[in-house]
Formats: structure tokens, sequence, C-alpha cells
């Protein structure tokens, strides 16, 4: 691109205006590029002029693939695919990169207005730092350094003028300009290239100026991966999915492509011939004769239905021929015929990035982007039949507008529905949750109502018990207050109902052994027989478990008590006096009460 002094100031401005938005998109993290965008397609230069570049997914580093209309990136685009899926992406199209701080440095995608990459020095892009950036301009590519409001523009054209620039040989930051929003151009004559080929990869190439670099034809190996990709490009994609033998043509194809850049002679012969053949010129066991009859059935069919020159033709039912010199002429060069019919294998070979011309985007939108490399004389019929269909053009490309707006729409209600699916996900998933809380609250509830029906039944049983307790403390009390009472009334039957068979009297007043039953009785009645008016009442009376004691008091003020144990609702045993001796023991009480009364009177009066 002319550097004029208002068109090409005007553009470095931009990018300088492009460069700056870019940086300060990078800081706040709103920059990034989708991970899944491997292919990129930008303007270049004239509206329907393209740059195509695959993007790394990891690291973002650019190789160019090739620059042109519509259909010559449509075909490189197809190459490129079969390239990369074989693994000989990287060789047909090697990373963009210049020697810069001592080091082969690759370029980084960048996406933003004119700004296409920059170069990759490890360091986040900041507008005052100093930057290498390759801009896609009006009229081509431009490698530009830039520190802040100044500007230095390396070279513009070519990319293949651009890659392999060696910027230190160049002292590109020292030539920068010294006031703010000036910028200067390099001259042509200051610019030093690196070139390396394939084979020369990773090693440091000799230093030239204003280099082309070299063609991408002298390298062998990289020929057979090209032609190789070509032939896939051009067959596989023909072969519906599925076909027998579509598979092992893919193989047999890059083998055919490694005969032809070695120079071997067009093959004849038999299925079985010809895979001999091939394993010998290639140093390995042959394919079986089967495959090889297949992939060359398929060859000949793809053929019959492109009618065009023919890369595999049957000569009889049994005999095949393989044209290698379609391919690749005697002198191994490549055929000029494969440039018209694979117009991607020029920019690809040659190495050739110039920004299509007005012509080729002529010629593009006459063809109604069927093919736009051929070259077409305004006095030729090819050229006035495709004028002719002009209209069918505009009709068709109406229809692919029409098309893409649909597909728009469509992916609008495909965003819609799926933010109504993940919305839908999420109040399930919070259902699901509360839910869960529910349950475990539910869970503790019902354990902390089982722990209550534990204790409530727990202390129900005790109650019982102590009211079973105190039911039976008070009937002791009963049969011992029965005992005096009948005593009293000295109703003989009715005491002797009270006394269990067992019955003990322990500790009698008169110190003798205990009695039983029987010998109880008969105290009581010879007690009654010498006190017949002996009275004792009843004060209180104090139960714990089988035992009852009775606090008695007599008719003279005097007091006793007794213990009793009870079994069943029967007296067993007594403590505390013999109830036979209670009159006896009263009057003793009575004779000494007087006997003390009267000694303290003598005691009181005086002499």
């Amino acid at each position: 691109m002319a550097f004029d002094e208002q068109g090409g100031m005007r553009d470095v401005l931009d990018m300088f205006k492009h460069w700056h938005e870019f940086c300060r998109a990078t800081a706040k993290g709103l920059a990034s590029t989708p991970d899944d965008e491997l292919f990129v397609v930008r303007q270049l230069g004239l509206p329907s002029s393209r740059v195509l570049a695959v993007v790394d997914p990891d690291t973002r580093h650019i190789s160019v693939l090739g620059v042109g209309v519509y259909p010559q990136l449509r075909e490189l685009h197809r190459l490129a695919l079969h390239a990369f899926r074989s693994g000989i992406g990287d060789v047909l199209f090697p990373p963009l990169t210049v020697q810069l701080g001592g080091v082969e440095t690759r370029f980084r995608y960048a996406g933003h207005a004119s700004i296409f990459a920059f170069a990759d020095t490890g360091a986040s892009p900041r507008s005052k730092e100093r930057a290498v950036v390759l801009a896609v301009l009006p009229g081509g590519f431009t490698l530009a350094a830039i520190q802040h409001k100044r500007a230095l523009v390396i070279a513009q054209g070519r990319l293949n003028e651009i890659a392999g620039l060696d910027l230190d040989r160049m002292s590109i930051w020292d030539k920068l300009p010294v006031a703010d929003y000036e910028v200067a151009r390099l001259p042509s004559s200051d610019w030093m290239y690196v070139p390396a080929t394939f084979s020369q990869r990773g090693q440091a190439g000799r230093l030239q100026q204003k280099s082309r670099g070299i063609p991408a034809t002298e390298d062998p190996a990289r020929l057979e991966a090209t032609l190789g990709a070509a032939l896939q490009a051009s067959i596989i994609e023909e072969i519906p999915i599925g076909t027998r033998g579509r598979r092992e043509l893919s193989d047999f194809l890059v083998d055919v492509a490694r005969l032809a850049v070695q120079g071997e002679p067009d093959i004849t012969g038999s299925a079985r011939e010809i895979a001999v053949r091939l394993g010998k010129a290639l140093g390995r066991p042959p394919r079986s004769t089967r495959s090889t009859n297949t992939s060359l059935a398929l060859l000949v069919e793809h053929s019959e239905k492109r009618k065009g020159e023919a890369l595999v033709s049957r000569l009889t039912p049994h005999r095949w021929a393989i044209h290698l010199r379609e391919l690749v002429d005697e002198d191994g060069t490549v055929r000029g015929s494969l440039f018209s019919r694979w117009s991607a294998l020029h920019a690809v070979l040659v190495g050739e990035h110039e920004p299509a011309s007005e012509s080729e985007v002529t010629r593009s939108r006459i063809r109604g982007g069927l093919g736009g490399a051929v070259v077409k004389k305004r006095n030729e019929i090819p050229y006035m039949f495709d004028c002719g269909m002009v209209d069918e053009y505009n009709l068709r490309r109406q229809r692919e507008s029409e098309m893409m707006q649909l597909r728009v729409r469509h992916a609008e209600e495909l965003r819609v529905l799926a933010e109504e699916l993940a919305q839908a996900r999420q109040q399930r998933d919070q259902a699901i949750a509360e839910n869960a809380q529910r349950a475990a609250q539910v869970a503790e509830t019902d354990g902390r109502l089982d722990r209550l029906q534990h204790r409530f039944a727990a202390e129900f049983q005790r109650v019982t018990k102590l009211a079973a307790q105190a039911g039976i403390l008070e009937r002791n009390k009963a049969v011992v207050r029965a005992l005096q009472e009948a005593v009293d009334r000295r109703d003989w039957p009715a005491v002797e109902a009270l006394l269990a068979p067992g019955f003990v009297q322990h500790d009698p007043t008169d110190n003798r052994a205990p009695v039983d039953r029987a010998g109880f009785m008969n105290r009581l009645l010879l007690d009654a027989e010498q006190n017949p008016a002996t009275q004792e009442h009843v004060d209180f009376l104090v139960a714990e478990e089988d035992l009852v004691a009775v606090h008695l008091h007599h008719a003279r003020s005097s007091t006793s008590m007794r213990l009793f144990r009870m079994t069943g609702g029967q007296i067993t045993e007594a403590w505390g006096g013999d109830l036979a001796c209670s009159g006896r023991a009263a009057n003793l009480r009575s004779v000494a009460d007087t006997a003390a009364n009267e000694a303290a009177v003598q005691a009181s009066s005086p002499r």
C-alpha cells in the first residue's frame, strides 16, 4: 500500500486508536475471543477481499492461510481442514513470526477493528508499553512498532514480505519518532528478512534485504503434504460419508501425491500390480488388493462425474492407470493446470499473499461465488454466459440473505429456549434443594417427636409406679390404723384377720423373746382383762416401702412409737413395745410420774 500523507496517516491514526481500545478492553477482561474460534476471516482492501487465518485454541497464535476472494478462501479452508485433520497443518501453514528480542516471536490474534494480531512477548498488551502490531488496513497488511503515542511503520504490502523480519537488526525502537502523535516509516532498504523453509524451521536463516522468501515448491516434504491435502479436499469431500472404501481412499491419495513428488512415472496394471508397485516405491508392505481396487474404482467414478482431467483411468475391466504426471511434471514442478483447478494451491505453494484486485472481485461476483480464479476476457463466450447469470446470482444472493436471516432468527429462538431451559433447570435444582431441606427438617422433627414419646413413656411408667406405690403406702397405713382401732374396740377377730400367719412381735415390753400371732393374741386378751379402760389414739402415720411407723398418745398424755412391716395387706412384723402390755406400761409410767412429782415438791419446800 502506498504510504501517502493523507490516507497513510489516517490509517495509522485509526490503528493507533484501535490498539489503545484493544489494550483498555484487555485490561478490563473484555477483549477475550471465544475459545472455539479456529478459523477467522477479516476484510482486506476491497470489500470482497478477505484474509483467512487459523488460530491456535490454546495459545491464540495465528497462521495465515491465504488472501483472496471468497471462492479462493473456501477452497483454502477445505484444504486447511484436511491438513489439520491429517496432522500436517503446521507444515503447510507455519505460524506467523518475526525476530524480536533475540527470539522467534509469534503473533497472537487480537481481532479488534483493524488490529489483526500483535507480537506475543509474553506480557499483557498495554498502551504505554512497546508493542509490534500487525494491522489489516485498506491497502493490505501493515506491520508497525507502537509505543504510547508514537508509531513506526515497518513494512506494508504482502504478508510474505512481513513474516520473518529481523526487527532486532533493524533497530526499530531507536527509530521511533520523538514527538507524540508522530508517525515515521522505515525505508524498504532497511528490511532484514530471515528465510526458513520446512526443512530449516527452527534454524536461523541468512539475513537478506528486501527478500521475498523461498517458494514452498522447493521443499519436497511440504509439496507432498500440500498435494495430499489438496487431493483429499477435492475428492474425499465429494464422496458421501459411509461409502465403502472412503476411509482407505484418504491414505491412498497421500501415497499417490508422494509418488508424484518423487518423480515416479505413471503406474499401469491390475489392482494387485499397482499395490505392489506402490509398496515397493514407498518402501513398505503393499496394500491389500481389495482395498486398492476399491480406491481405484472410487477415483474413476469421481473423474467421470467431474468430466475433467482424470487422476485414474480404467483401461480394461481389470487394468488401471494412475496418471502421476497430472500432478507433477517430469522436471518436478507442479502442473499449471492444478492452479486453475485448485486456486488455493497457488497461495500455499508459491506464497502469494496479494490482496484481491478489482477484476478478481468482479469475476467472483459475476460467477456467483463458484469460481473467480479463472481469467476471462470480455470477447470470450464463457464470459458472456457469466454475464447472463448475473440475475440468477443476485437472486441467489437474496435467497442466501433470507436464509441467513432465518438462521439468525432460529439461533435467537434457540438462545431464548436455552435460557428458559437453564432457568427451569435452576428452578428444578432449587426445588430439589428445598425439598431436601424440608425432608431434613421433617426427619429432625420426627426424631425429636420419637425422643419425646420415649421420655413420655418413661415418665408415665415412673408416675404410674409412684402412684401404685402411693396406693400401697396408703393401704398399709389404713391397715395399721384399723389394727389400732380394732384393739381399742376389743374386736379380736378383726385384729387376727389383719395379722399374717407368720406374724412376729419383736422386743416386747417385758423383755421376753419374740412371739408369734397366737402368743400375741393371748397377750392382747390378758391385757384387756387387766386394763379394760385403756385407750390409745393415733396421732400420725408414716409409710416407707413396706414399713409403717405410728405415733400414739395415751389417756394420761404419754406417747409411744411403733413400727410395722406389711406384706400383701397384712402385718408380718412389729417393733416398739408389746401391744398387749400397753396398759401395764401406762400404769407403770403413771406411778413413776407421781413419785417424781412428790420428790420435786419436797425438795422445793423450806426446812
